[in-house]
């Protein structure tokens, strides 16, 4: 892969050399200050995270390397030239607060993958292993049987698809909805293109030009039935997963796992993930929590 991963949204660019920086974004503390959000608004709200934590992120070996910074993302220009302008200045993310990093982010993601083109990873998704190479041909993800996401996806710059993507987010945006501009858009845009290819299968699908990789290979716990198997202790989950399974990459589903705990010497999916994928935030945080 070329550059870095940004964070919910994380992009990094096709065509660019490994000296490109790559981006962990968050909001623009400009929007946050006009809206009532500040520093400490959002350092309370998110102190349970102790892993995406900024003073975390900022401090691990990895920000010091070559072609890694974090930096904040200027939206008004990201959407300047954009379809998604107006929906922009309208402030009509901002009409569920809850979910307004969301919106943006969906959007964000969308728009630098329109332009740009790149690799694109959530924040709240942890690499197992390198992921499929951007080429002419993108690939995205199959989350459930019924809907797919580009949460985990790679995309060459002005693809047809996400063209249509943008151009489609401000009618079909629903602030009382969780994933009006994510999988159900992603979902919604693809069934015209390949309705007959839509079957789930599970060695992937293909619909035109774009590769829809199955569930297993980046969502390998569902994120209904199963996401409380990566934090389940004392069942010997963690080495048993890494035994059997091929994935690519793990999704936390941030919104409902954020106030899991993860004992540090535990034996669940995710400290073995920690301590064989991250082991620099695994010996940083486990040096001073006992718990995740």
């Amino acid at each position: 892969m070329n550059g870095g991963h940004t964070a919910r949204s994380g992009i990094t660019s096709a065509g660019t050399n490994t000296s490109s920086p790559g981006w962990l974004r968050h909001l623009c503390p400009r929007y946050q200050e006009e809206e009532g959000y500040t520093k400490a608004h959002v350092a309370d709200t998110n102190g349970e995270h102790n892993l995406l934590h900024p003073n975390l992120l900022q401090s691990l070996p990895i920000t010091s390397r070559t072609g890694v910074r974090l930096a904040w993302l200027d939206l008004d220009q990201l959407f300047l030239n954009s379809p998604l302008s107006a929906w922009h200045s309208d402030r009509r993310w901002m009409m569920n607060e809850e979910r307004a990093p969301t919106f943006v982010s969906d959007a964000g993601r969308a728009e630098l993958l329109r332009v740009y083109g790149g690799t694109y990873l959530d924040l709240d998704a942890i690499t197992l292993r390198a992921l499929p190479p951007v080429t002419s041909r993108p690939w995205m993800v199959r989350v459930d049987s019924d809907w797919v996401t580009i949460a985990v996806t790679g995309f060459p710059k002005r693809h047809p698809f996400m063209q249509r993507m943008v151009e489609d987010m401000p009618s079909f945006f629903d602030a009382t909805h969780c994933c009006s501009l994510g999988p159900e858009l992603v979902t919604r845009n693809l069934r015209p293109m390949c309705a007959a290819n839509l079957t789930a299968a599970q060695e992937g699908e293909q619909c035109q030009d774009i590769t829809i990789l199955p569930r297993h290979l980046f969502v390998p716990l569902h994120f209904g039935k199963e996401l409380k198997r990566l934090f389940k202790d004392d069942a010997g989950y963690g080495a048993a997963f890494f035994n059997v399974s091929q994935a690519y990459s793990l999704h936390l589903f941030n919104s409902l796992s954020r106030r899991a705990l993860i004992a540090a010497d535990g034996d669940t999916i995710m400290a073995e993930t920690f301590r064989r994928h991250c082991p620099k935030v695994f010996a940083q945080v486990s040096s001073t929590h006992a718990f995740f």
